[in-house]
């Protein structure tokens, strides 16, 4: 009995679905000066690539973000920049039809306006695009309060790579827009699910015996 029970546990940390995908999703890491000071990782594993943000934004520790001390802030004409910027994350090793929810805790102050989107991209194995998710930001969260949004989807047939993408276009002169505690996580799937009903019927009979 106790030897099943072992197996049993063995396969529930080992079953995939339970790890987050995303590499710095709190922000809590920095570039280096060799990669132009890019602030996120876009590739599991670490390699960085120097396209992985664009536009207007920054990564700053301000405002008393969720998860750490840092948060990516997309922000308003006022300090001179475009009215557009984004970031984003490719992740590598996305399986087919698997469901995956993607959440994040987003801030906005002071009157920012902009188109915004913080969206899950699917790709096959030769970068073709396959569809995506999509929420908007601005007008789904109150002003000057971290709010969590999160969206679960299943990935299209074929899905072999994603990308997470923060994003605005067509900011006003006004405030900013923070993103923080960035996850991407695969749902268990049916046998994990199994495994764990049958890990704790054991722990039951081994506490009852």
């Amino acid at each position: 009995m106790r030897k099943c029970l072992f197996v049993l546990l063995v396969l529930v940390v080992s079953t995939p679905g339970f790890a987050d995908l995303i590499v710095n999703g709190s922000f809590e890491t920095a570039g280096s000066a060799a990669t132009n000071a890019i602030y996120w990782d876009t590739q599991i594993g670490g390699t960085v690539l120097a396209s992985d943000q664009w536009g207007n934004g920054d990564r700053e520790n301000w405002n008393t973000p969720p998860d750490g001390s840092w948060a990516y802030y997309l922000k308003g004409t006022w300090n001179g920049e475009l009215d557009y910027g984004g970031i984003w994350q490719r992740v590598d090793g996305g399986l087919p039809n698997t469901e995956y929810t993607l959440s994040g805790s987003f801030y906005t102050d002071n009157g920012f306006s902009a188109t915004t989107a913080f969206k899950l991209e699917f790709y096959d194995s030769v970068n073709t695009w396959l569809g995506s998710v999509t929420t908007n930001i601005v007008g789904n969260i109150p002003n000057a309060a971290w709010t969590t949004i999160s969206m679960t989807t299943t990935s299209p047939v074929n899905t072999a790579r994603m990308q997470v993408v923060f994003e605005m276009s067509g900011a006003n002169a006004s405030g900013v827009l923070g993103g923080d505690n960035f996850t991407l996580i695969p749902e268990p799937s049916s046998l994990a699910l199994l495994v764990l009903a049958g890990a704790g019927f054991l722990i039951s009979r081994v506490r009852r015996s």
